[in-house]
């Protein structure tokens, strides 16, 4: 067949039925006019959305200073809520790993921190408290930027939450500095995620002196 003679689709749907041409004007088209019959209009044109690619559900794109949101989590406490114990280790290590590693590590870099650093959490005390101490920090800096009355108390509670977590983390890795020293690359990232625990300029609050660590913490 050539193109000449392909049947067209671009008619009406009345010419197309008949099986004849249509002169395609629109609203109605003169063919049917000339018949004498309704003409049935033209279909309409399909649109498709574009599929957006598949992205990292923490990590893709870069949160707002004032974003509070946990994704993916289904949402923030609520104001009248007070987390529990346990619910605060799943908030900061969420906020961890969802709001504070993209703004502390380039995205080049944070396949260790995430994939590496944060796998190890699941097995090592020392680890995860630190990961949702720091996380707890930043989400309590988060809240006293709030719109609330009580955002600042709120904050500076979680703030303390933080703090207390902080030194669980401290006295875990003292009491199991052995084991820590058998992952070196481990402890190291620890001991850079404590020292950005220890400078930050948003620990505002006294929490008095950390635990005692051995004297000599090399990890080689």
């Amino acid at each position: 067949m050539t193109p000449a003679n392909k049947r067209r689709r671009t008619g009406c749907l009345s010419c197309r039925r008949r099986r004849v041409k249509c002169d395609e004007r629109r609203p109605t088209c003169e063919r049917c006019e000339a018949a004498n019959i309704l003409c049935a209009g033209f279909p309409q044109k399909r649109h498709v959305e574009p599929r957006q690619p598949m992205q990292d559900a923490c990590s893709s794109k870069q949160p707002s200073e004032h974003s509070s949101s946990l994704a993916p989590l289904p949402g923030s406490p609520r104001p009248h809520q007070s987390p529990g114990p346990g619910a605060r280790h799943i908030l900061g290590y969420h906020y961890f790993l969802c709001r504070t590693l993209p703004l502390l590590f380039p995205r080049e870099d944070i396949h260790f921190w995430r994939d590496v650093l944060c796998q190890e959490a699941w097995g090592s005390e020392y680890v995860q408290l630190t990961l949702t101490a720091l996380g707890n920090l930043h989400r309590g800096v988060i809240m006293m930027t709030g719109p609330e009355e009580i955002a600042e108390q709120r904050g500076l509670a979680e703030k303390l939450n933080a703090v207390q977590q902080y030194t669980q983390a401290l006295q875990e890795l003292a009491g199991h500095m052995d084991e820590a020293r058998d992952l070196p690359e481990i402890l190291i990232g620890v001991l850079c995620l404590m020292a950005y625990f220890e400078v930050s300029p948003q620990l505002t609050i006294s929490y008095g002196p950390p635990c005692d660590l051995p004297d000599s913490i090399s990890v080689v």
